[in-house]
């Protein structure tokens, strides 16, 4: 055996040993650090040792094959290239891994998979990473291939807390008071304005949009249709923006050269790290800051969560529930409003 299948099999042993000890101390399930500390340890006494397998036989893995199959699948339900490409990935991170059959793979192999994704990744990027790993396992459980899922047992790693702050009232001004150019003020008002993720800004046609009703027909995750409204300000922006702008693009926001092409999502932050640089240098600015501003500005504004679950494009409540949150100072005040 040459020098490479020995550090394969010592890799090996180190995630099987991690494995084992995951399940005896359930606490490790959730602490990815305190198990990125026990495979340094473990690596560290292996490092001098050179370990071989009693197993010889080469193991015929079909993860490719049906990860190919459950891709498909996904494209015919109408996933974005965005999502399929991210799916891609991660299940090529899985073949990498694995080399077995997928009716093999137990709980534990699964954690073994989360220990090796997880070093020097945050908490919520790696369940981020795991999600399309689940996914795939639970069609694989539908379809009939496997039996069982194997992720079910293993649970999500605990995320801090992280408080997502809109912007203020105070900065909106700011921002709005800035030596924006007509492109730069008409894609503030209409992400303020829509709450619309910087994905389905980019899809925006010119003939989508209803000037006379101030609202338009968007496609969000999933391939799901919405309306979206926006306001006199943002109408007013819309059309001065509209008739400057060059190129015979039939999409809304086009690039300020040659050959005028729609803009892309990455062109879209530049765009709005340059309204940051202009306006508020101190703050960190980016599309999605401007969806959680709408939503928070619209709970505050005494809008049913149910009805910015629907202006938003959730198909979870709890999603808009995370997005946005009262302020402090309207509980207070609501408080005291029952309380007499």
């Amino acid at each position: 055996m040459d020098e490479l299948n020995y550090k394969n099999c010592n890799d090996e042993l180190a995630m099987i040993l991690l494995g084992k000890l995951t399940m005896e101390l359930p606490e490790l399930q959730v602490d990815m650090q305190k198990q990125l500390q026990i495979k340094r340890v473990i690596d560290e006494v292996l490092y001098k040792y050179e370990v071989t397998s009693k197993v010889t036989a080469l193991v015929s893995s079909d993860i490719e094959q049906k990860a190919s199959l459950y891709l498909a699948c996904k494209k015919l339900q109408g996933l974005s290239k965005k999502t399929i490409l991210n799916y891609k990935i991660e299940l090529r991170s899985l073949i990498k891994f694995f080399n077995k059959l997928v009716s093999s793979i137990n709980s534990m192999d699964i954690r073994m998979y989360m220990s090796f994704i997880s070093d020097g990744r945050q908490e919520n990027t790696i369940n981020s990473k795991m999600v399309p790993i689940r996914d795939f396992f639970q069609w694989l459980q539908d379809e009939e291939y496997i039996i069982s899922n194997p992720t079910k047992k293993v649970k999500t790693v605990k995320e801090p807390i992280r408080q997502r702050e809109p912007l203020t009232n105070e900065q909106v001004e700011l921002i709005r008071d800035g030596e924006l150019d007509i492109r730069e003020k008409a894609i503030v008002e209409f992400l303020l304005a829509s709450g619309c993720r910087v994905g389905e800004l980019v899809n925006i046609k010119i003939s989508d949009i209803d000037l006379q009703r101030m609202s338009l027909l968007v496609i969000g995750k999933g391939n799901k249709q919405r309306r979206v409204y926006f306001n006199d300000r943002t109408k007013i922006s819309l059309k001065k923006y509209i008739g400057l702008r060059k190129g015979d693009s039939e999409y809304l926001f086009v690039g300020s050269k040659k050959p005028f092409n729609k803009l892309s999502e990455r062109a879209v932050e530049r765009i709005i790290k340059v309204v940051e640089e202009k306006t508020l240098s101190g703050r960190h600015l980016y599309p999605h800051l401007f969806r959680h501003t709408f939503a928070t500005r619209a709970l505050d504004g005494g809008l049913p969560l149910e009805v910015v679950q629907k202006l938003l494009g959730h198909s979870s409540i709890d999603t808009t529930q995370i997005y946005a949150k009262v302020k402090e100072n309207n509980v207070e005040f609501l408080y005291k409003k029952i309380a007499g």
